[in-house]
């Protein structure tokens, strides 16, 4: 931080912000940051999303394929919907399904007890 405090003032640069990923800035205390009235940009992670979501801050309706807006305890926060990472996690869901489908009827033949009959999913 003191790095680019002395940037900021050699170069006369007022408004600094830093952006990156998750793990980029978990090394970077976002407090600090706040403190130097530097500004971020990062994702936040999905346990954050979760307690958000948990305090009524978010509700999982408003990610849809718009963008979001929202400001809690002075942090604000856009969001939308992924399409992509929607189609992925069907997929996986699917791909799931698929492979139990398959190994329950593999392991019908192997039933060996007399009252172990057809196996049903619900």
């Amino acid at each position: 931080m003191d790095q680019i405090r002395l940037l900021s003032e050699r170069f006369k640069v007022r408004d600094v912000v830093f952006v990156g990923d998750r793990g980029m800035l978990k090394r970077l205390p976002l407090e600090s940051i706040a403190e130097a009235d530097f500004h971020y940009i990062t994702a936040i992670t999905k346990p954050q999303i979760e307690k958000l979501i948990k305090e009524g801050v978010l509700q999982t309706g408003l990610f849809d394929e718009f963008l979001g807006e929202i400001e809690h305890g002075g942090v604000r926060y856009v969001f939308r919907r992924n399409p992509v990472r929607v189609d992925e996690i069907q997929k996986s869901r699917q791909d799931r399904v698929k492979k139990a489908g398959n190994w329950l009827r593999s392991s019908q033949g192997n039933c060996s007890h007399p009252i172990a009959g057809v196996l049903t999913w619900h």
